[in-house]
């Protein structure tokens, strides 16, 4: 169960949504949620190692303002709560950036200031970002080309449609691909889509942190002097 899900600062009319685990205990039902919270999913008997439970939201996105409130879980050891908040904003951002999926689901909601460097780059660097569910590609498969930039994520890949996306890319999308040699299968997912423009992802990995300085000129690149990676895989 995750302490909070803070979704940082957003724009209107992004789509926002995350998800998380029930755990230490048994789901039986969501008693109540802020009235700008949609729930996505509800699934009681998705299990886990340490309970049941498996909830997906979507936050209410067309009026700015500072969101705030807290998701309650009714399970057979009682309640549990979830702080869910987001910022959303009303200003011209520099970019319209997708991405698939959400970083805030299931697991990786179970540490709350791991994503604290992800929302101040994303509000300094005045960013719309839509963060949609995997389940939910769909929602957004129709409207790629209102985005100026695309991030798959490993899990992403397995679950969106290629030719979409490579029609996308053809259009002049730019599109950002991340896949590893640990989470199997991304890598041949990702050379799938890849290979037909020229790059291809090594099945194995670099050890450890690797830094790269030699960057591409490009205007993503702009104000970036390092990227900096953990057990990379080569393209």
């Amino acid at each position: 169960m995750p302490p909070e899900l803070d979704f940082g600062s957003v724009h209107v009319g992004a789509v926002v949504e995350g998800s998380f685990r029930v755990t230490d205990a048994n789901m039986v039902r969501i008693s109540s949620a802020p009235s700008w919270i949609e729930i996505v999913y509800s699934n009681p008997e998705s299990r886990n190692p340490s309970g049941s439970g498996l909830v997906g939201v979507r936050v209410d996105t067309s009026t700015p303002g500072d969101l705030g409130g807290a998701i309650v879980v009714e399970t057979d050891a009682g309640d549990l709560t979830v702080p869910v908040s987001a910022r959303v904003l009303d200003s011209t951002p520099r970019l319209d950036v997708l991405v698939y999926s959400s970083p805030f689901s299931e697991g990786s909601t179970t540490n709350p200031n791991a994503f604290s460097t992800l929302q101040r780059f994303v509000e300094e660097a005045e960013v719309n970002v839509s963060y949609v569910l995997r389940e939910d590609w769909n929602r957004v498969s129709d409207s790629l080309e209102s985005f100026d930039v695309i991030i798959l994520d490993e899990r992403g890949l397995f679950s969106m449609s290629q030719s979409r996306i490579k029609s996308y890319v053809r259009s002049g999308g730019y599109l950002v691909v991340f896949a590893s040699y640990f989470f199997r299968g991304s890598v041949d997912e990702a050379n799938q889509l890849a290979g037909e423009f020229g790059l291809t992802f090594k099945d194995e990995e670099e050890t450890g942190w690797v830094s790269a300085d030699r960057l591409a000129d490009h205007w993503l690149m702009e104000g970036v002097s390092t990227v900096r990676l953990l057990r990379p895989t080569p393209v």
